[in-house]
Formats: structure tokens, sequence, C-alpha cells
């Protein structure tokens, strides 16, 4: 049992170090295409609305997504449960992403 928690305090760091980088390019680098498609697909006014919803949406889940988070790991006894919830959650958001027209306007869409 003690070599177990020796060989964790040696490996887990580092690994855990890795994982967390990678998820947080995965979180945060969406930043750039997520403001600029919403002025490639909608034009005025309606692009002004489109990032305002977007706004409106991750500041509701920045709030929501926390307690969501804790009632479903209460509700199942792991915190597993909750943070796959979250995960899902992202991987429904690159899904309706990739799933955006190629063309605008019988156009291509110029890359963000």
């Amino acid at each position: 049992m003690t070599l177990n928690y020796a060989l964790s305090d040696l490996v887990l760091p580092p690994t855990s170090l890795v994982l967390l980088t990678v998820a947080a390019i995965g979180m945060w680098g969406y930043f750039g295409p997520c403001f600029a498609i919403p002025g490639q697909l909608l034009a005025g006014t309606a692009a002004a609305s489109g990032l305002a919803f977007i706004t409106s949406v991750a500041n509701l889940g920045g709030f929501a997504g926390p307690y969501v988070v804790g009632l479903v790991g209460r509700a199942t006894g792991s915190m597993y449960s909750g943070l796959a919830l979250a995960g899902v959650s992202l991987w429904i958001s690159a899904a309706l992403i990739l799933s955006l027209p190629a063309t605008v306007n019988g156009r291509p869409r110029e890359p963000a």
C-alpha cells in the first residue's frame, strides 16, 4: 500500500499537469473561432445579437454548471459522473460547431 502512494507521488503530478494543460487548451482554445463565426454568418445587428447570445449562454453555463456538476455528483455518489456530464456537453458543443454549413450565401466560409 505504501509503495502505491510513493509511486503516485512520483508519477501523478507530471501526468496531471500534462492532462490539465491539454484540457485547458481544449476549453479555452475556442474563444477566437467562437467569436469570429457569428460575424461570418450574420451581418450588422444580427451579428451583435449573436455575440450577445453566445456571451449570455456562456455566463449562464458558468453560473449553473458547477451546481449541476455538484448535484449529479451527489446523486450518483461520484464526482466522475458530474465531470463526465461536463465533458459530454463539450463534445456536443464541438459537434454543433462542426455541423455548421461550409458555405455562406453560396460562398465558401472564410477561415476564422
